[in-house]
């Protein structure tokens, strides 16, 4: 059997010295799969950053960002804004706009003279973010890579019961969809 060994980039081995601690706990498949995905994203449910990739900003679980469009795609466009009002300035631009327009109007009125996320920003955004409902989305967004790690899972002859196979081919498909 393969025995696999990853490392994050702070340096964390997974699986750990002890992989039946991932076995034990009470969480599903996905849910643990989704754990191991935020370490090595260095993201939660409610992360914000900035334009360090030139994507404009990135937010959630898996980042997604404006100028790819896939925050706009997967949560922005099953929301109703309006009921969002603690947002410095109405976010309707970002459902409407392009992924280069919406990077400009990010910079524009989200962002400081330094280039970072302003405060409030930052704080309205986390708030967005945590609600049950855009939770909720993110998570409905993770499944086609859960379901994607199932396949590989299944075409590498590991069952799909297995916390620590599965977590490895949904990190896989994560970051690169295929193991061609």
């Amino acid at each position: 059997r393969l025995r696999v060994e990853i490392y994050t980039r702070s340096g964390v081995r997974f699986p750990p010295s002890h992989p039946n601690k991932i076995m034990e706990n009470n969480d599903t498949i996905f849910d643990t799969c989704l754990s191991i995905t935020k370490k090595f994203e260095g993201a939660d449910f409610d992360t914000v950053t900035g334009n360090f990739d030139g994507q404009g900003m990135s937010f959630g679980i898996l980042q997604f960002n404006l100028r790819a469009e896939t925050f706009k795609h997967y949560i922005l466009n099953f929301v109703n804004h309006l009921a969002y009002d603690y947002f410095p300035v109405s976010i309707e631009p970002l459902q409407r706009l392009s992924g280069d327009d919406s990077v400009t109007w990010a910079k524009d009125v989200m962002f400081n003279f330094n280039g970072e996320v302003k405060p409030e920003w930052v704080v309205a955004w986390k708030k967005f973010l945590t609600t049950p409902t855009v939770i909720n989305l993110q998570k409905q967004a993770c499944t086609k890579y859960f379901q994607r790690a199932k396949g590989l899972a299944g075409k590498f002859g590991f069952p799909q019961d297995d916390r620590v196979a599965m977590a490895f081919f949904y990190d896989c498909a994560v970051q690169v969809w295929s193991m061609e």
